[in-house]
């Protein structure tokens, strides 16, 4: 049986890769590392559910939840960063739109 301690450590470096997938905006790869993550996690969790959890546990917790956080930030600016290149390619569209409508009117 694989250890509460072994299965914190994987969810780490999943942590820590995901975190370095958003930096690099493989986006696909990222998808499937949280998916990985959140599976591991899962089962982590209903096993801490059974046992009582040791001290090393709630470190690794804290560390998981602070590379969330960086990870969070970087979602964040690339949502920002995406929703400002639509409204300008939205415009262009508008605007685009409105001349070729003009340039058509007799």
């Amino acid at each position: 049986m694989v250890s509460l301690e072994t299965r914190m450590a994987a969810a780490i470096r999943l942590s820590e890769k995901l975190l370095e997938a958003g930096r690099q905006r493989q986006w696909e790869h990222f998808a499937a590392l949280e998916t990985q993550r959140g599976e591991l996690l899962e089962l982590l969790f209903s096993t801490v559910a059974k046992e009582q959890p040791p001290a090393e546990l709630s470190r690794g917790i804290r560390r998981i939840l602070s590379i969330d956080e960086q990870t969070l930030a970087i979602c964040e600016s690339v949502k920002k960063n995406c929703a400002a290149e639509l409204a300008k390619f939205s415009k262009g569209r508008k605007a685009h739109h409105s001349y070729t409508q003009h340039q058509l009117s007799p």
